[in-house]
């Protein structure tokens, strides 16, 4: 996406600072919900005499739960791996480019990655005339484009 204006230093990181926090909003709601699903499957496992995933003994299921959900994340960020149920990392990279900044999401989320097109100073930024992107930016990326 990109900027529909060319913001000054405060704007961008007004704008910014808006956008994480609505990032930080949604990642914490997918994850509750990831619990309490993950919980739920738990509890029904073993309301039906099934063996369920670790020890539970002597422990919560939501507190057990919310540690294997810890524990897959930092296996995620030690060792680079892909696991898109257990990931909630994201980051949003600004360029600056002639007279635009770009604004790109990275997530395996794909509701963070469309958080921005929700944006009302955001436009889609794409390569509809079939040229090369300019210089720096990967042609992958979701784009957005200040005019």
């Amino acid at each position: 996406m990109c900027m529909v204006d060319y913001p000054d230093t405060y704007q961008l990181k007004h704008r910014m600072e808006s956008l994480r926090k609505q990032m930080r909003e949604l990642l914490r709601d997918m994850y509750v919900k990831h619990l309490a699903s993950l919980s739920a499957h738990y509890v029904d496992q073993m309301a039906l005499g099934q063996k369920v995933y670790g020890e539970y003994r002597g422990q919560f299921v939501l507190s057990k739960t919310a540690s294997e959900i810890e524990e897959r994340d930092s296996k995620i960020e030690k060792t680079g791996l892909r696991d898109p149920f257990y990931d909630y990392h994201c980051s949003v990279s600004i360029l600056p480019i002639k007279d635009k900044i770009l604004v790109m999401p990275f997530c395996d989320r794909r509701e963070i990655i469309d958080l921005p097109r929700k944006q009302p100073w955001l436009i889609p930024y794409g390569y509809w005339n079939n040229t090369d992107p300019e210089d720096g930016v990967p042609s992958y990326a979701i784009l957005y484009k200040i005019d």
